[in-house]
């Protein structure tokens, strides 16, 4: 099986908590980046009608 990071949104956030870089602004826009292919690739995630 092959592993796909996107797919363990935890591992993100572990990498997040466990890395130690002056650039963590970096690593941050990239997590907020995978959040919104998340919600992209799985539409159940996000709000699908708005109320009328």
């Amino acid at each position: 099986m092959v592993y796909r990071p996107l797919a363990d949104p935890e591992a993100w956030v572990h990498l997040l908590i466990l890395t130690r870089s002056p650039s963590r602004s970096l690593l941050v826009e990239a997590f907020m980046g995978v959040v919104e292919e998340l919600l992209r690739s799985r539409p159940a995630l996000a709000p699908t009608t708005l109320p009328a």
